[in-house]
Parts: C-alpha cells; sequence; structure tokens
C-alpha cells in the first residue's frame, strides 16, 4: 500500500509540473488587465524557478529511456541524487522570489504592496518545488505495475493545482485585523472632570501607529490612528479595546472617530478585496464591540471644506460637507441622499455667504447666507461675479438669513430672516464646544447667540461686551485675528473673553452670564500670555486649563507643567495659578543640545479625565490622564 501512495505522488508531482506553465499563464493573463506587471510590486527574478522545469524534463527522459518507461524501476544513486539536489534547488528558488512585501504577515506597513499577480506567480514557484519533492515519491516505489497509479495521480495532481488557483485571490486579498474588546458595563460612565489637580495615567501610542486625533467617547478617549481606532478608560487609562487595520486601512481622516450626534458610537474604514474598496466598521465606544460593518459608497468625496466648522460633519444617520458653497448630504453607506447651493453658487438667486457660513450640530445643518432683493443676470455665475459686488448689492436691497436643515432628508427644520443693513455683512457662523452634555446649545453669529434647536434669539451675550469687526465676526479690526471670545455659551449663560487692547498691558477678563445676558460673576486674569493660553486651554466648571503656548516647554530634565487656573471673581495673579507636573521622556533634551525638539501638546476633555495629548515630530505621542 505504501508503495502505491508513492507512486500516486510521484505521478501528481509530474502533473503539477507539466500544470505550472499553463498556470502561470494564467496567472499572468489575469493580471494583464491590472496596473502593475509582477516585476513592479514582486521579485525581479520571478521568472527564475522556470530553469528548473527542463532540468528535471532530461532527468524524466533519462529515468524513462533506461527504465523502459517504467517510473518505479530502482534507480541509481546518481540519478537520486541529481533528483533531490533538483528537489532543493527548487525549493530554495521558491525563497529566494518570494515576494515577502506583498504578504502582510512578513512585509512591513510602509513597504506592503499587494499584488495578485505576484502572488500567483509566487505559488507557481511553490507548485515546481513542490511538484518535485512529489516526484522522489516514485523512488520509493515497487517495481510492480499496479493499474490506476496514472489515473489516481492525475487526479491529485489536478487537485493541486485547482486549489492553488483558488487560493491566489484569497491570499492577494489577505489582510489580518487585530480586534479586542470588553464586555458590557452596568455602572455610569465618569462624568468630565470639574477641576483637576495630578496626573493619574500615562498612555503611550504603539510605535507602528500615527495618532490622528483624540475625541471622546462614552467611557474616555477614543484615539483615532491612521490604522484604527482605541478605546481608554478616562479613569484609569486602561485599553478597553481597539481596533486596527494595519494592512487595509483607508486614509479617510475626516470620516474616522467618534459621531457628532453619539458619542456611544465610532467609525473606521477599511479597504476589502483586489479593488480596495472602502468598508465602513462601527464599533461601540464603551466596549469595542462591532455594532455595524458594510461597504461604504465611493459617492462621497474625502475633499474637505473651508466653510464647513471644524470640518465635514460625521454624524451616525448622515455625513455632509461642502464642496465651493454647496452642501451635500451623504447617507450611512456614503450614498448621496441630497445636495443644495448656497451663496455665490445659488443659480437662482443672487446671494453671498461668508466663512464659515455652514456648521452641524447634531442632526442639524445650519447655514447662512445673504441674498439681494435682484436675480443673477442669465448666464452669470459666481466666479464671474466679485464677492463685494454682491455684497454690495444685498447690502442695497436684500435679506440675511439662517436656516437650518435636517441633515439626512435636507428639509428645512427653521428659518430665521432679516433685512440687511448697509454695514451688515453675510453671517459668520461659530459654534462653542463645550465638555459638559449640552441640553440647549446656542451657536453664535458676531455678537448675537441663537437656540440651535429652534432658532430663536438667546440673550446670553449682553450688549455691548463683544465688539465686531466690518465683517461682522467677533473682534475689531485691530485685534489679534483668530482669538476666542466665546469659551462657554448655552441658552441658560456664557463665559465670554473681553481682550485688552494692544499695547495696553490690562487684564484679560472672562466674563460669566445668565440666561438674561446679566454678568454676573468677572474674573480678571493678570499672569503673563493668558491671551494665548485662553485660546488654547480648555475650561471646566470654574478653572481654566492650560498648556504654554505653542509647545510644552521642559525644564531641561524631561518636565513641565499644565497650569489650572482658578475662575474666581476678582483678580487672579501668578500666585493662584495651580501647577500639575508632566515627566516624559518626549520632553528630555535631545543629545544635540543645539537643537529643540518641539512637542505639540493639546488638552481634551473626556468622562473620567482632561487628556493632554504630546507628540512630537517623529510621530511618537503620549496620552497623560488629568484626574481631580
Amino acid at each position: 500500500m505504501v508503495g502505491w501512495v508513492s507512486g500516486v505522488l510521484g505521478r501528481a508531482g509530474v502533473v503539477v509540473l507539466v500544470a505550472v506553465v499553463p498556470f502561470a499563464a494564467w496567472v499572468l493573463w489575469r493580471g494583464s488587465g491590472m496596473e502593475e506587471a509582477p516585476e513592479e510590486v514582486g521579485h525581479p527574478l520571478w521568472w527564475l524557478p522556470v530553469v528548473v522545469l527542463p532540468l528535471f524534463a532530461l532527468l524524466l527522459v533519462e529515468r524513462l529511456v533506461y527504465a523502459a518507461g517504467n517510473l518505479d524501476a530502482p534507480v541509481t544513486y546518481r540519478h537520486r541524487g541529481l533528483l533531490i539536489c533538483l528537489s532543493v534547488f527548487a525549493a530554495v528558488l521558491a525563497l529566494v522570489v518570494a515576494p515577502v512585501d506583498t504578504f502582510p504577515l512578513i512585509a512591513s506597513v510602509s513597504d506592503f504592496a499587494p499584488s495578485e499577480p505576484a502572488t500567483g506567480l509566487w505559488i507557481a514557484a511553490l507548485l515546481v518545488a513542490l511538484g518535485t519533492v512529489l516526484y522522489l515519491g516514485t523512488l520509493t516505489g515497487s517495481s510492480e505495475r499496479p493499474r490506476g497509479r496514472w489515473y489516481a495521480g492525475l487526479l491529485v495532481g489536478a487537485l493541486i493545482v485547482v486549489l492553488a488557483a483558488a487560493l491566489v485571490t484569497p491570499l492577494s486579498e489577505y489582510r489580518p485585523i487585530s480586534h479586542s474588546s470588553t464586555a458590557e458595563v452596568s455602572e455610569e460612565p465618569a462624568p468630565v472632570p470639574v477641576d483637576v489637580d495630578e496626573v493619574g495615567w500615562t498612555w503611550a501610542a504603539p510605535e507602528d501607529a500615527d495618532v490622528v486625533q483624540v475625541e471622546a467617547g462614552a467611557r474616555g478617549p477614543v484615539v483615532v490612528l491612521n490604522d484604527g481606532l482605541v478605546g481608554l478608560d478616562g479613569g484609569t487609562g486602561e485599553e478597553l479595546w481597539s481596533y486596527r487595520a494595519r494592512y487595509s486601512y483607508a486614509w479617510s481622516d475626516r470620516e474616522r472617530g467618534v459621531f457628532a450626534d453619539r458619542n456611544d458610537l465610532a467609525s473606521t474604514f477599511v479597504l476589502e478585496g483586489t479593488e480596495e474598496e472602502r468598508h465602513r466598521v462601527v464599533l461601540d465606544t464603551a466596549t469595542g464591540r462591532i455594532v455595524e460593518e458594510g461597504p461604504f459608497s465611493e459617492d462621497m468625496s474625502l475633499e474637505s471644506s473651508r466653510m464647513m466648522a471644524p470640518g465635514p460633519h460625521r454624524g451616525s444617520k448622515a455625513y455632509a460637507h461642502v464642496r465651493g458653497r454647496t452642501l451635500h448630504a451623504f447617507d450611512a453607506q456614503g450614498r448621496i441622499l441630497w445636495e443644495l447651493p448656497v451663496g455665490e453658487d445659488d443659480p437662482d438667486r443672487f446671494c453671498v455667504a461668508n466663512d464659515p457660513s455652514v456648521l452641524a450640530y447634531g442632526e442639524l445643518l445650519i447655514f447662512g447666507e445673504m441674498c439681494a432683493d435682484i436675480a443673477p443676470e442669465e448666464g452669470e455665475s459666481a466666479a464671474s461675479t466679485e464677492w463685494q459686488r454682491r455684497v454690495d448689492a444685498a447690502q442695497s436691497s436684500g435679506t440675511v438669513s439662517l436656516t437650518a436643515l435636517d441633515v439626512v432628508t435636507g428639509e428645512e427644520v427653521w428659518r430665521r430672516e432679516w433685512e440687511s443693513h448697509r454695514e451688515e455683512y453675510p453671517p459668520a457662523l461659530f459654534s462653542v464646544e463645550d465638555p459638559r452634555p449640552v441640553e440647549d446649545p446656542v451657536f453664535l453669529v458676531g455678537d448675537r447667540a441663537f437656540d440651535v434647536r429652534t432658532g430663536e434669539d438667546s440673550d446670553v451675550v449682553p450688549p455691548g461686551l463683544v465688539k465686531t469687526n466690518r465683517f461682522g465676526a467677533p473682534g475689531e479690526d485691530n485685534q489679534v485675528p483668530g482669538r476666542r471670545f466665546y469659551l462657554r455659551a448655552d441658552t441658560e449663560g456664557a463665559l465670554i473673553a473681553e481682550y485688552p487692547e494692544k499695547e495696553s498691558g490690562g487684564p484679560l477678563s472672562l466674563h460669566r452670564t445668565d440666561s438674561d445676558g446679566n454678568v454676573v460673576r468677572t474674573s480678571s486674569l493678570t499672569a503673563p500670555d493668558m491671551a494665548v493660553h485662553v485660546n488654547r486651554g480648555v475650561v471646566l466648571e470654574d478653572v481654566l486649563v492650560h498648556t504654554d503656548p505653542g509647545a510644552l516647554s521642559t525644564d531641561g530634565q524631561g518636565r513641565s507643567a499644565v497650569v489650572v487656573t482658578p475662575l474666581e471673581e476678582g483678580t487672579i495673579t501668578e500666585e493662584d495659578v495651580r501647577r500639575v507636573d508632566i515627566s516624559s521622556d518626549l520632553l528630555s533634551p535631545l543629545e544635540d543640545e543645539s537643537e529643540t525638539e518641539r512637542v505639540d501638546s493639546a488638552l481634551v476633555p473626556v468622562p473620567g479625565a482632561v487628556v493632554l495629548v504630546m507628540s512630537v515630530s517623529d510621530g511618537t505621542t503620549e496620552l497623560h490622564g488629568l484626574v481631580g
């Protein structure tokens, strides 16, 4: 029985070697319609195993001639040695020509280049090695000629080749995904701290990934990596879950991360198949379990918007972004839902929009524009009309409007409209990021606040407190651009910054107001650079948490500090602030003392902590959880 099986395997080896040439031709034919050639992504000597075939043919003919056609007849030691050497040679060649950059288990992420032709040709090289090894089975066969060996060998060899052909596409599409999750947690997540006084935990990002951003999830920070997501416990810094597709992540930073309307869900994207089609994966931010996954349409462009603040809207039911001055909404699978031209893009009205003129909140998309009471001339486009000409026409006779649309249906939810005046410009819309859950949020237009849900005026901004420039945006023309004036705002009140005049050296004042716009408390901050700190800081209940301007400074021993400034009534001096010491290797001086490494930092309030995100130029990132 052993001799019969050996004989069958030997003949199967012959069948495999005979089928290698048409198999390789089939692979090349399939790859002829693809962009890359085998040598561009595979080994440049991918054809080398073909050399084994004529050498094998010579040995096979020699054996058939001297053994009268009997493959099971005894052979000389020389012939036996040549066959074994040829098998070893074929196996070595298969290893040499392996396209290592096409297989994720052995390729580095940076060099990974999937290719079906390169994978198929390497499988052909493996078939050459396998065929020569199987043929060695004839060396142990019986000299008898029982019937059926060739038929069985033909069947086994054919099955091997068919199986190899079936593996080409799955192997070329294989992309391992690392996914871990945690069990459901019954207790309520910790709230965002109202104050911080120490570093509770530190977490270092994986060395083989880049941190894109850090966002607030249901139980703590959700770290958005270039290849996936990681969820941490805000109170302890424990890694709760992770989802990483190192070899198949899609470059879609704007669409990945926690949803704007639901912090218990987050999404990431992976590429699947030889066509690298995008698939969306939705995860529970508390447990990391997959809630939904499926294909994501290419209808949705990845272009960001110059109009929408802070960027394209990422919602659990719909996405939205602006291209030019046209609003585009897409469903959860990336398919277009609706589009609406506004401002200069509206072909039927003589309108103009400002920057930023669109913002999203929850399931609402709010935009502002100013339109003249005249129709555009036939054939006139926004590109052919100067922006100031449209503004002048609308100022002379026109209306200013704010409109809220349902981001899913595109239907109007509410609309505010008033007549324009000679000094008015198109409305610039500003949202207020607040670490607390806000029941009745507001958005700001110049020195006016509006209820997000209804569009009604909110009186939280006292008249005359916030100066506006000639374009209607907060801040006078001679003030430093980009300053934050509204640090916190909802229908119950606001926290508003009043900056001193240039060169005056006066304090920066933070006014807390009630729902009627009455100032109930004023904190005068006299510490140096407080205007910069307010722009970069995070306002908690009654404290301002901030880092040094631009980047963390170091004391030369790998330490720095986060500053906590109380927002009490009266004058707040340098003696009133508290410092939370930060220790990190990122803050250590470089070996070359003539160079300095910039340490960029950001503060992100999350359930359980205020997270200090520190990163350096090589992509190394650390998270430090500040707790109360």
